[in-house]
């Protein structure tokens, strides 16, 4: 990758770079994961004798190269993470969501570095405790690389780091908040609370979702979504509760952890294309929840009220490994029965009216009523 300012040839004083990646089958030999910068100035991920190297170095200001290590193994998926952050005088680094350590007293700034951007192998010189040379291929995969010209919170850094466990099959232990990455690992994001001043309470779920409002976001509290990349360019009436109801194909699944309490989800109609419009008369829009999947029974739903160009249903529970998609439902009013008597000596009679999928909202019912030979208001009242 050539030098840009955003990544390499400014001066930094923080830096985050995320990287996904599956190692080969030598974790022996020193391989380059990624590396930008040269012998002076610059940051790295490398392989060898059987650990990950996490590591920075500034020689134009004196700082040489330091760094953090974690074991690895063949063949495993990972997820490694690099902080620098000057103004919190440390270099950071996670591997798999477990922390690998700081390295204190480090330099105000990093200096600007030029030297090609190696991405699997080392381009323009590096620094890996005093060796320069290039190449030192990567035998495994690089699946993704994340830079930032900042530093996340720890909250922020561990929904991203479910993203990238959940998109790369990589494990994160304790840290991992989100076990439904076998089916629905498309557009992973989330909310939750690390710390009492640390919290993220809203997120976009890909373009059409988002989630924020979180009730209860205590201590530890994290709601991960991700969707199965199902279709949303037709609304279907395929695994739909009713025959008055039909729903997106696309489905998003939950990951829980603690208990965030109930959330407001919020629906963009405009990224969906433009042949994806309901059937005449389907005009509510309703979130569908259910617990294994199949919408069409044991299915909760809730009215989305239209707020500017979304729609929004608010104080949703959600529990852990609940699925839910968007609805578009034709609502109808029937009497409860077909047909009914009563003789005129038992009074009052109630006539039930209900509708035909129960959404939660309020309808306003007007009716009217034939008397036949009868008078109203000499033989009956209505």
């Amino acid at each position: 990758m050539k030098d840009d300012a955003a990544v390499n040839t400014s001066n930094f004083t923080e830096k985050f770079i995320a990287v996904a990646f599956r190692t080969g089958n030598d974790i022996t030999n020193w391989q380059t994961v990624y590396e930008q910068g040269g012998g002076t100035n610059g940051f790295s991920i490398m392989i060898e004798n059987d650990s990950v190297f996490v590591g920075a170095w500034s020689e134009s200001t004196g700082w040489t190269y330091q760094y953090l290590a974690g074991k690895i193994n063949t063949g495993q998926n990972c997820v490694v993470v690099l902080e620098f952050s000057s103004l919190d005088g440390e270099l950071r680094g996670w591997l798999n969501g477990a922390s690998l350590g700081t390295v204190s007293s480090i330099p105000d700034v990093m200096n600007a570095h030029s030297g090609d951007v190696g991405i699997g192998g080392t381009l323009e010189g590096t620094n890996f405790n005093g060796r320069t040379n290039n190449g030192n291929y990567f035998t495994g995969k690089v699946m993704e690389v994340l830079s930032l010209n900042g530093v996340m919170s720890n909250t922020e850094r561990q929904i991203l780091e479910n993203y990238l466990g959940a998109r790369f099959l990589a494990p994160l232990g304790s840290q991992d908040y989100f076990g439904h990455e076998s089916t629905h690992s498309y557009g992973v994001s989330g909310i939750g609370r690390g710390s009492a001043n640390d919290f993220k309470n809203s997120t976009n779920i890909g373009d059409l979702v988002s989630i924020g409002n979180a009730s209860s976001l205590d201590i530890d509290d994290f709601m991960i979504i991700g969707h199965d990349n199902g279709l949303v360019d037709d609304y279907v009436s395929t695994e739909s509760p009713s025959v008055d109801l039909e729903r997106l194909s696309r489905e998003w699944r939950v990951g829980i952890n603690g208990d965030p309490g109930t959330i407001t989800l919020t629906f963009d109609p405009t990224e969906l294309p433009a042949s994806a419009f309901p059937s005449f008369g389907f005009d509510e829009l309703v979130l569908l929840v259910d617990t294994d999947g199949d919408f069409t029974t044991g299915t909760a739903a809730y009215p989305m009220t239209q707020n500017g160009d979304v729609y929004e249903a608010t104080e949703v529970p959600l529990g852990e490994g609940d699925y839910f998609t968007i609805g578009a439902f034709r609502p109808r009013v029937a009497f409860a029965e077909a047909a009914s008597n009563s003789p005129e000596s038992a009074g009052s009679v109630d006539i039930t009216v209900q509708l035909n999928f129960p959404i939660g909202n309020d309808f306003t019912v007007t009716a009217t009523q034939t008397g036949g030979t009868a008078t109203e208001g000499d033989d009956y009242t209505f």
